[in-house]
């Protein structure tokens, strides 16, 4: 079982096992008032001893204001991730381990050779998965020079969306506070 930490936004952090999560409810800064609160459950329980507590799925920092802004690094795996392993021009699922035409590949909507030498064009504006097909298709133009439409445009994800990429499920109390796409 994992639980959520969000800042006093809102804005997912990272996600924790229940022993730290335990540390951060039962931390007091120097005042003593408490640096985090639960504010969702869903019945989840932690025995100790004699007693049983319930634990949150969702922990708020309520007193910690310097949160560095965080962004996601860019890598083929994720892009892959972003577009859900599927074409954005065909939109064929592909495989992970696929062979031929249900391979996944990286493509530069701008293509490379158009780019300036100062500018770097495995970004996450710049990049999209698609398969060797559409690839090959594609070539050296344009998607609009290649006849081809998009079917998302590539943009950054957010944080929230990189906390929990590549988890099986999404607990129901995390939802509105992780943006999926």
């Amino acid at each position: 079982m994992k639980i959520l930490v969000i800042d006093y936004k809102g804005d997912p952090l990272r996600i924790v096992e229940p022993k730290k999560a335990i540390g951060l409810l039962s931390r007091c800064d120097k005042h003593g008032k408490s640096v985090a609160v639960g504010i969702a459950y869903e019945g989840d329980k932690i025995r100790s001893g004699r007693a049983t507590t319930d634990l949150p799925s969702v922990i708020q920092i309520v007193n910690f204001y310097n949160v560095p802004h965080r962004t996601v690094k860019w890598s083929k795996h994720k892009v892959f991730e972003r577009d859900h392993w599927t074409c954005q021009y065909c939109g064929k699922k592909l495989d992970p381990r696929g062979r031929d035409s249900v391979r996944p590949t990286v493509d530069n909507v701008i293509p490379r050779s158009r780019f300036a030498v100062d500018k770097n064009p495995s970004t996450w504006g710049y990049t999209i998965t698609s398969c060797v097909i559409c690839n090959r298709k594609k070539a050296r133009k344009t998607p609009a020079e290649a006849g081809m439409k998009l079917l998302s445009e590539p943009k950054t994800p957010r944080t929230s969306y990189a906390i929990v990429t590549g988890m099986n499920e999404i607990r129901e109390t995390w939802k509105q506070y992780v943006e999926l796409k």
